[in-house]
């Protein structure tokens, strides 16, 4: 059985102390590894909470390009922020690194944070906020001394051009612990300090598994269906034909969830309507990926949840379905 979560919302700074609680923090660097909508949008929260914040770049082209500015750029509500900070790349430099924030694609994450495994040891806190499951796994088998915590989020945001990003959907982002249980009160404690001033929402979780679990069930429904019909989120749900599609696919999804995480989400169909009217404009990542000619994460949610299902000897020839064609598109 999995334990019951209990959920902690790191308390806001009163906006009166921001400074004062900022010049405590200079003396935490974060790291950021993955700089793609997600890792930008923390990456300029972290920055205006006061910390150093460093991006791990992957070529000598990013980091040029970086540098003409050496900032990030936040675009929220109206308001418009020029964030300073620092950039890398992943083989010049040795000291270890504490904080490492990871939103870098799931298929990418593992060879990524090898790339920098010379700057970890058991101090370090590894926060990997990514899409999917399996990678997470992966990280965690790769890197047994290091304690991995794990997120997920709902904000909402896109690159108007490289390190400028917009938030476009404010949401919430979740954490915890899926290796090293017995550090949890330390690092919760750690973390709670070191994001209660950010203007972005976060909780931790004493189980994060079943929330990742819930984000993968949405996921293997609307990011596939979106980049398939070349769509945005709400055009899913326009069709009778679509929606008995996505309620069969639901269904599937479920009779592997129900084995596999117990404390999942129930009633996915209405779930997946909710979130698809809540986000009608929006286009997945899935379907971005497949527009933009790059690999997609396909192995990562419905290939992760099909590669369960075999292992339980449960049959899943939707997802598999989904799978092909989405390999289809993809270059």
């Amino acid at each position: 059985m999995y334990n019951a979560p209990y959920n902690n919302q790191f308390r806001r700074c009163d906006k009166r102390n921001t400074v004062k609680t900022s010049t405590k923090l200079q003396d935490q660097t974060w790291y950021v590894l993955g700089v793609g909508a997600i890792g930008c949008l923390w990456a300029a929260h972290l920055g205006l909470a006061g910390h150093k914040v460093k991006l791990i770049l992957k070529s000598c082209r990013r980091l040029k390009q970086f540098q003409l500015s050496s900032e990030i750029k936040l675009s929220q509500q109206s308001e418009e922020f020029s964030i300073p900070a620092e950039a890398e790349l992943a083989n010049d430099k040795t000291s270890v690194i504490r904080y490492l924030l990871v939103c870098t694609k799931s298929p990418d994450a593992l060879q990524a944070i090898q790339s920098i495994a010379h700057r970890l040891d058991q101090s370090s806190r590894l926060i990997l906020l990514l899409n999917g499951l399996g990678a997470q796994q992966a990280v965690a088998e790769a890197f047994p001394n290091i304690p991995l915590i794990c997120a997920t989020t709902t904000d909402g945001a896109y690159l108007r051009s490289p390190f400028h990003v917009t938030h476009a959907g404010v949401g919430e982002t979740h954490f915890g612990l899926i290796s090293h249980q017995d550090e949890k009160e330390t690092i919760y404690s750690e973390l709670k300090s070191t994001f209660r001033c950010l203007g972005l929402v976060a909780h931790w979780d004493n189980n994060i598994y079943p929330r990742l679990c819930n984000k993968l069930m949405v996921n293997a429904v609307i990011n596939p269906l979106t980049a398939i019909y070349n769509c945005n989120n709400g055009e899913i749900l326009k069709s009778a034909d679509r929606l008995s599609l996505i309620e069969e696919l639901c269904i599937e999804i479920e009779s592997v969830m129900d084995k596999l995480c117990p404390d999942h989400t129930s009633n996915l169909f209405a779930k997946v309507q909710k979130i698809a009217h809540a986000t009608a404009g929006n286009y997945s990542s899935m379907h971005q990926d497949i527009a933009a000619g790059r690999l997609t994460e396909i192995d990562y949610i419905n290939g992760y949840l099909c590669q369960q299902a075999k292992e339980l000897s449960i049959a899943t020839p939707l997802n598999l379905k989904l799978i092909e064609k989405i390999k289809a598109l993809s270059p």
